[in-house]
């Protein structure tokens, strides 16, 4: 015990390895921006534009509409192979769909999964011009240079259904068509 700082050496070598991968974490570009909670636009799907794809250095995400019979979306997400190969255990991946602002009670959740698993899963029912929304996160045990703890890879999709080819409703965030989709890692 140290009697200045009133902690032992372990928990200060535990602290310091945690704000070791913190700063690894940023320095590979895996920590989340400053602004990562913050407004991301909205994709507007159409009949003529169904598919929407985003990678960056988190892993790939997709979404697809199909227009009838609730207008159900299409997810996926895959982790990038940087996050694959630190990897050290399954991961769990869960994700919740919003219909303006509020939870929908529909969402997924895979649990012990290989990080390098396609994660996939279907919203059923979108309605036309409301503001949808996907956010999830998917949670395992990363080794960075021989520091461990566990990565939280955090994303938010905004999308809305638009009306069949009659023009589409705005939406309610402004930035328009910019980035619909985010993703961050934080390792704690």
């Amino acid at each position: 015990m140290n009697a200045i700082h009133g902690t032992t050496k372990s928990a200060r070598t535990r602290r310091l390895s945690v704000v070791a991968l913190g700063v690894l974490a940023t320095a590979i570009g895996l920590a989340a921006p400053a602004d990562a909670a913050g407004d991301y636009g909205s994709k507007i799907f159409s009949i003529n534009d169904p598919y929407f794809e985003a990678t960056d250095s988190n892993g790939t995400f997709t979404a697809q509409v199909s227009y009838g019979n609730g207008n159900p979306v299409a997810l996926s997400f895959r982790l990038s192979a940087y996050l694959v190969g630190i990897s050290t255990s399954p991961m769990t991946c869960t994700s919740w769909q919003f219909r303006n602002g509020a939870f929908t009670g529909t969402s997924d959740n895979h649990a012990n999964i290989p990080t390098s698993y396609f994660w996939h899963w279907t919203f059923p029912t979108n309605y036309l011009g409301d503001n949808m929304q996907a956010s999830g996160n998917c949670r395992f045990r990363v080794n960075v240079n021989g520091n461990s703890g566990t990565a939280n890879v955090n994303f938010r999709f905004d999308y809305v259904v638009g009306d069949g080819g009659l023009p589409p409703f705005a939406p309610t965030k402004p930035g328009g068509e910019k980035n619909p989709f985010t993703a961050a890692v934080t390792i704690d």
